[in-house]
């Protein structure tokens, strides 16, 4: 049997949305409006948050769930 091993790639979201292009950017890209969606469940910890939006700025996640199973999210903007 092979073990399985970490791997990365890249991938690609379209979506449309009823609003402004500006507010979704805005939902996307500014840490204190972003924290309010792309969190963990109630009762985790932010552990470490990161979020630079530039091209090859990173955002990072780390969340400590309630469990205490630990998630680590980390993004690469190539192209902003």
């Amino acid at each position: 049997m092979t073990k399985p091993s970490p791997t990365s790639g890249s991938f690609t979201i379209n979506r449309h949305f009823n609003h402004a292009p500006q507010k979704v950017f805005a939902a996307f890209t500014t840490l204190e409006i972003k924290s309010k969606w792309f969190i963990g469940p109630k009762g985790g910890e932010d552990l470490e948050r990161v979020m630079n939006v530039n091209t090859d700025g990173v955002e990072v996640l780390r969340f400590k769930h309630p469990s205490g199973m630990v998630t680590h999210f980390v993004a690469r903007y190539h192209r902003v």
